[in-house]
């Protein structure tokens, strides 16, 4: 029997931001399949837009709460906000709530915590999904603060998507069960291109964009960008076939403008780089089918969806070695491992794959292999739907 789930999230496509929370809309069409999804898409408040209002993708409901909320590092303000946050939510979608069995929250430091003041409000069981920043960044620094102590009182279960994000949570709530489940990919979506086989150049392809992440300590360089642009500029300037290769460099904030500022005294219009910031989720699809390396120099992460996506594509992986990334990426088997921030490692690798093309056909045609046979998103689907089960 299908279970009816709701699932609440900070991260998800919208009219003003199509590209956001991708992995959340991938995920909901996945698990509506075997159940019941309605979304609640939780955000702050800016003029012109409603305090709530619902509207529908194919068969799921979504009801957008955008409720007022600053940015802050003062603790009792936060915990202010917060406390008015969940019990607005609640009064705009306590009506609703009838209609559910379980309440699969994702992003623990805000959704979840809305997520715990609705299971305990309707005895529904919890599902809190841990999805990396949330708990390495957040709660790792906050999680005894006023407004978010106690909330895990409220979950009955923590899934992570990589075992060291579950060692995190085990950390801070050692008597709470935790369950790793990756989130998969779709292989219908992303699939291998046998043309890019036949290329005369290696196009390396990086996503993650130019944020400016200050909460961090890395501020814009918290996704690898700014490391991989400097790293870049010495491959290229040391390289005997420079117009072989291509870096497509791309994500949230990404503009020509901010890229030439994290490279001094260097014109990227010499540098074999095409700028193409934020993609919608088909020009993700596009521009994984022509990469054979894609690059993800990350100083933090749970599991970043990109590498999935990238190994389901047949590419290679250039990756920090971080988070759950070498839980699934093998240093010289499927990709090659880097420590963060290192410039040098970095521009050494992109040169061991240029200097070596089939290294990359070959990884690439590895990592299609291990995705089908372990990390699909039917097996996502799957899990969870088992886990509902054992939580009704």
């Amino acid at each position: 029997m299908k279970k009816k789930i709701l699932f609440i999230t900070n991260t998800f496509p919208s009219n003003d931001r199509p590209n956001a929370g991708l992995f959340n809309y991938r995920a909901i069409n996945g698990l509506k399949k075997k159940n019941y999804i309605s979304v609640l898409h939780l955000r702050s408040w800016k003029p012109f837009r409603k305090f709530f209002e619902i509207s529908r993708v194919e068969d799921v409901t979504i009801y957008i709460l955008s409720l007022p909320i600053l940015p802050t590092n003062n603790e009792l303000i936060w915990a202010l906000q917060l406390f008015f946050y969940k019990r607005l939510s609640w009064f705009l979608i306590k009506s609703r709530m009838h209609e559910f069995s379980i309440i699969h929250s994702v992003g623990a430091s805000f959704s979840g915590i809305v997520g715990s003041y609705f299971s305990r409000k309707t005895n529904l069981r919890h599902i809190a999904q841990c999805i990396g920043s949330d708990v390495n960044i957040n709660l790792m620094k906050n999680y005894n603060h006023i407004g978010i102590k106690g909330w895990e009182r409220n979950v009955n279960c923590f899934t992570c998507n990589s075992d060291a994000l579950k060692q995190n949570i085990n950390y801070l709530y050692p008597n709470h069960s935790t369950k790793v489940i990756y989130r998969g990919v779709n292989l219908n979506e992303f699939q291998t291109n046998t043309d890019k086989t036949f290329d005369n150049c290696l196009n390396f392809l990086f996503i993650g964009g130019l944020s400016n992440r200050s909460e961090t300590g890395y501020g814009r360089n918290y996704k690898g960008g700014e490391t991989l642009l400097n790293a870049w500029k010495i491959f290229i300037e040391n390289s005997n076939n420079p117009s072989e290769n291509k870096l497509y460099f791309g994500g949230p904030e990404v503009t020509k403008e901010i890229a030439n500022e994290s490279i001094s005294n260097y014109d990227l219009n010499f540098s074999n780089i095409e700028i193409i910031g934020e993609l919608s989720k088909q020009k993700v699809i596009d521009y994984m089918s022509k990469a054979h390396v894609v690059i993800i120099p990350s100083f933090m992460e749970g599991f970043p969806n990109v590498a999935f996506e990238a190994m389901a594509s047949s590419c290679a992986i250039i990756a920090s070695n971080v988070g759950g990334i070498p839980e699934i990426i093998k240093n010289n088997l499927n990709g090659i491992l880097i420590e963060p921030g290192n410039v040098m490692s970095l521009s050494q690798a992109i040169n061991s794959f240029a200097n070596n093309y089939y290294q990359s056909i070959e990884m690439g045609q590895l990592n299609r292999k291990l995705i089908e046979e372990k990390y699909s998103s039917e097996k996502f689907v799957e899990k969870y739907t088992k886990l509902y089960e054992q939580s009704c």
